[in-house]
């Protein structure tokens, strides 16, 4: 038997993994690289945040979805410079950082995504 902690996280986990599946999708990723010239791991990263509407993504998540493409990437602050990298793409507010937390998306980062999905769904 688990002790009720472990089961919450385990859930939360379950929860978290299906609500990211969307992330995966590649349309949505493909919108989001093009429209903000991201890099296709970016973008990923990206997605993941949008998805999780305001909920915020620990740092070991984020890089469980979007690892490094090649192991000299493996470092400490690959992460943190990859989400550097996109706020500077899509914009400074758009990331916000929870100290000792993680990453979750701002109002305005969903409102800027929002606008390339759509953008590009028009287009299409």
């Amino acid at each position: 038997m688990t002790c009720p902690h472990c089961a919450a996280l385990e859930e939360e986990i379950a929860y978290l993994k299906d609500e990211l599946a969307l992330t995966r999708s590649k349309d949505v990723v493909d919108r989001l690289r093009r429209h903000f010239r991201l890099s296709g791991q970016q973008a990923t990263v990206l997605a993941a945040l949008y998805n999780a509407r305001g909920r915020c993504l620990q740092q070991w998540f984020l890089e469980e979805i979007a690892p490094p493409v090649a192991d000299k990437e493996r470092q400490p602050k690959h992460m943190q410079v990859q989400i550097c990298n996109i706020r500077n793409k899509v914009g400074k507010g758009a990331i916000e950082t929870v100290w000792g937390a993680g990453y979750r998306i701002t109002d305005l980062g969903r409102l800027l995504c929002e606008e390339a999905l759509e953008a590009r769904a028009m287009a299409a």
